[in-house]
């Protein structure tokens, strides 16, 4: 029954995971009517599944209660088109018990956080994701690694451990064929630094790729998943294009823009209703808003 529930999981997995916002209010409370929009928009778009409060989705800036309340309404507006993560992280503890929740509502799998202790260790980062992965067992587990302390022998310790750890979201610059080898296909391995890093982790081993972009417009990610697939280096070329002007608009300020401009073009496009985002984010500018805007016009 597990192995059935995490092959299934795994061939979704294997493609663009879409990581929406957290939509809110001008008086930064969580707007749930906004947020089933949302969730409607991307079950209808190539999404093969949906994290919800990933890091564009605010996590840090969330309550356990609103991410489960944002969770429950994701997972009732997509009405099983569309697999559901919910993300996870904080102490061990409270990561546990969150993730039992999110089983409950109807999530289809967790996604654990990277471990923000600035004294972890790489021994200690196993035993939190092999403690939580047993604790919530058979529920199927995605690990976000991004921490560069973390070699390939870690990895591989893990997944013997957590039999139900069925997928590696890779946010990394590089080194991602180290890991690949080391673990090999018993994990899905996805680009964790969406479109524009996507075929360089495809050639290392990724079968699949995160994406804001998908929670506005579908067309640019799933021409990327077609082509990488179908290994056409000119239609790779052609949709790695197509997507690069909205996630350089993302790239500003060193990343400090992302949430904002994913917002602002959903708002633009009439899915959700405001662009506000919560401290320590701080809303796009005028002229950011206006490059936004040009882009969605072009």
């Amino acid at each position: 029954m597990a192995d059935d529930r995490h092959h299934e999981f795994a061939a979704r997995l294997a493609s663009i995971c879409a990581v929406p916002v957290t939509p809110m209010d001008a008086h930064r409370e969580i707007d749930l009517a906004s947020t089933r929009r949302l969730a409607e928009h991307v079950a209808g778009s190539r999404a093969g599944t949906i994290t919800v409060g990933g890091s564009v989705a605010e996590f840090l800036a969330l309550t356990a209660r609103e991410r489960l309340d944002v969770l429950a309404a994701t997972v009732d507006a997509v009405a099983g088109r569309t697999p559901v993560l919910a993300s996870v992280g904080g102490d061990l503890g409270s990561a546990r018990q969150e993730a039992r929740a999110a089983g409950a509502a109807g999530a289809a799998a967790v996604m654990v956080h990277q471990p923000l202790n600035p004294f972890r260790s790489p021994a200690g980062w196993v035993i939190y994701h092999a403690e939580l992965a047993a604790a919530i067992a058979p529920l199927p587990v995605v690990l976000y690694l991004r921490d560069p302390a973390i070699e390939p022998a870690h990895l591989a310790e893990l997944s013997a451990r957590s039999p139900n750890l069925v997928g590696v979201k890779y946010a990394l610059p590089d080194g991602l064929a180290a890991f690949t080898a080391a673990v090999g296909e018993r994990v899905v391995w996805l680009c964790g630094l969406a479109e524009r890093a996507t075929p360089d982790a495809w050639a290392a081993g990724a079968t699949g790729f995160t994406s804001g972009l998908v929670t506005v417009d579908d067309a640019a990610p799933a021409a990327l998943l077609d082509a990488l697939r179908a290994g056409d280096a000119a239609g790779v070329q052609a949709a790695w294009a197509a997507a690069s002007p909205f996630e350089e608009l993302r790239a500003r300020r060193g990343g400090a823009a992302s949430v904002g401009v994913v917002k602002t073009a959903l708002v633009q496009r009439g899915v959700i209703a405001d662009a506000t985002v919560r401290p320590p984010l701080t809303p796009l500018d005028a002229d950011e808003v206006a490059l936004v805007q040009a882009l969605a016009t072009s």
